[in-house]
């Protein structure tokens, strides 16, 4: 599983956004997501790390694929020369690849990660913004 202090951080980040824990607005839109919160709640915490988990097997799926298609034609073409494939440093690393599909939290982390980024970078106190920041030190606009 991914780290739940990601997955707690961005849930706290989409709760301000709908301003889930505020009982003070309670006029025009909010009124409305007050009357939703548990909708909301439940997309938060079920809806949106579903989806998330699911694309990402099936990402790691067709990665899984491909690396197994490229273990395949090194071992059929190293049997064609009578060479060995283990002592290929790319065959090496073509399996060290594919265990780390099979047990990797790691993508799921970035995408959490990503999100909270973008989230934090846009929505500041109840508002979206366009903020400055820098990156790999040249100013960026968003």
């Amino acid at each position: 599983m991914v780290q739940d202090d990601v997955r707690s951080q961005f849930r706290k980040k989409l709760r301000e956004l709908f301003r889930c824990d505020d009982s003070e607005f309670n006029w025009g839109v909010y009124r409305i997501l007050n009357q939703r919160n548990k909708d909301i709640d439940d997309f938060i915490k079920k809806d949106i790390p579903e989806v998330i988990e699911e694309k990402i097997k099936v990402l790691n799926e067709k990665s899984l694929e491909q690396i197994e298609d490229e273990i395949k034609e090194m071992e059929q073409q190293a049997r064609n020369l009578g060479m060995k494939v283990e002592d290929s440093e790319k065959y090496q690393s073509l399996l060290k690849q594919k265990r780390s599909l099979a047990g990797s939290d790691t993508v799921e982390t970035k995408v959490y990660n990503h999100l909270l980024s973008f989230f934090s970078r846009y929505f500041l106190n109840g508002d979206f913004i366009s903020r400055f920041y820098f990156k790999d030190d040249q100013y960026v606009v968003p």
